[in-house]
């Protein structure tokens, strides 16, 4: 874990929920939920791995770390790629946009989802007969 910086991740998720994303992105309520439920999966995983999350800095959500926890989400929590996919995008790596975080937009670069994708539905339209 990083020493305390400047910017500390918990300033950075507050304004992640507060402003960014439901003034500047406007999104739904469910979707902060989401992403919320997402980061907090994310947090617990931390915790588990290296303890103290009080010492967690942005820093340490490294492309390393981050795939180990999607990993964890696909093989211990049996969630489907689509899933694994929709916590991915909810990371505090999106941070990036902050430029007191410029070491998380050169990671961005290499969080897309890798690997498997999730089978497109095949859909059957309904003739004109019908």
């Amino acid at each position: 874990m990083s020493p305390s910086k400047s910017v500390t991740l918990a300033s950075l998720l507050h304004r992640f929920f507060v402003d960014y994303l439901p003034r500047q992105r406007a999104l739904s309520p469910h979707t902060l939920f989401s992403y919320r439920d997402s980061i907090k999966l994310l947090l617990q995983f931390f915790v588990k791995k290296h303890g103290d999350i009080s010492k967690l800095a942005v820093e340490d959500l490294t492309v390393a770390h981050i795939t180990v926890f999607l990993q964890h989400l696909e093989i211990e929590r049996s969630n489907c790629i689509g899933t694994r996919n929709v916590r991915l995008s909810a990371i505090p790596v999106r941070f990036g946009r902050d430029p007191d975080c410029s070491a998380s937009s050169r990671s961005k670069r290499h969080l897309k989802p890798t690997g498997p994708r999730a089978a497109e539905p095949n859909v059957q339209y309904r003739g004109s007969r019908q």
